[in-house]
């Protein structure tokens, strides 16, 4: 529902990008002012464009499914800095022809510049975003509980969220981040959710994924958030080294740490 109330302004904001898009290039050279030419670009973006909608859509072949959905992941990741960047510049530029009247705001070279420059800076963004979605880094933060627990003075928890298994996570991100929780000598690890992008399908190995979460190692156990979807639960039930418990894993969690209120339903892992 909410995506058929959202389509119209996606729609707007498409051909807002795709205007100025046209019109840059066409100040460009005129080989990109034909007709020939803008169609096909226009052709092009509406696929790029509707990739996410059509990977949905279309489930068979497989392999189509999986370059539908990672082209539609992409292109919505360079999308967004595409309209901030054009957005921000052409505020600056009613600013600057409106506020400050200013004379070289009209000129042909001037477009042609500024253009260059967004473009550049897009790409390079995106591509900076390409190369290092896959970095794992780790935010330390220290937390006093005024609660004493018999033969412990410290507790590390390690808490993993957001890893998105799926069309652009996999194996080899499963394995860094394996890593770095082992590197880590976590006594608790706890899993807040996402673990896949959307569905369970679109993890393309998930025996391998499984086996490689198995490595994580905690003193005391590995223990992950219910997502509220289907998928999510065949997931989870899927896991050979898992023991089923729901309202038993809390109290008992909650025993261990002494603590009085958890209201998150958790599955212990192993």
């Amino acid at each position: 529902m909410g995506a058929i109330l959202l389509a119209p302004v996606y729609i707007l904001i498409n051909f807002y990008v795709v205007r100025w898009m046209i019109r840059w290039m066409g100040a460009c050279h005129r080989l990109f002012q034909t007709m020939a030419f803008r169609v096909s670009f226009v052709g092009i973006y509406i696929i790029l464009a509707t990739a996410l909608l059509t990977g949905f859509l279309v489930k068979k072949p497989l392999s189509l499914h999986r370059i539908l959905k990672h082209i539609g992941n992409y292109f919505l990741g360079t999308f967004i800095y595409i309209l901030l960047v054009i957005a921000v510049v052409d505020f600056g530029r009613l600013i600057l022809k409106y506020v400050f009247h200013a004379p070289f705001i009209g000129q042909r070279s001037t477009f042609v510049i500024t253009g260059l420059i967004c473009t550049v800076l897009i790409i390079a963004v995106s591509i900076y975003g390409i190369l290092h979605v896959a970095n794992v880094k780790t935010t330390p933060y220290e937390v006093t509980v005024e609660k004493s627990v018999d033969g412990m003075d410290s507790l590390k928890v390690v808490l993993l969220a957001d890893t998105h298994f799926g069309y652009s996570m996999g194996t080899a991100q499963a394995k860094r981040i394996v890593k770095k929780i082992n590197a880590e000598n976590p006594d608790v690890v706890c899993i807040a959710g996402d673990i896949f992008d959307n569905e369970y399908d679109a993890i393309s190995e998930p025996n391998k994924l499984k086996k490689i979460l198995k490595g994580i190692k905690s003193r005391y156990g590995v223990y992950a958030c219910w997502e509220i979807t289907i998928s999510t639960s065949r997931f989870l039930q899927d896991l050979p080294l898992m023991e089923q418990k729901t309202a038993t894993t809390i109290q008992e969690w909650k025993n261990f740490l002494q603590m009085q209120a958890f209201t998150c339903w958790m599955t212990n892992l192993y």
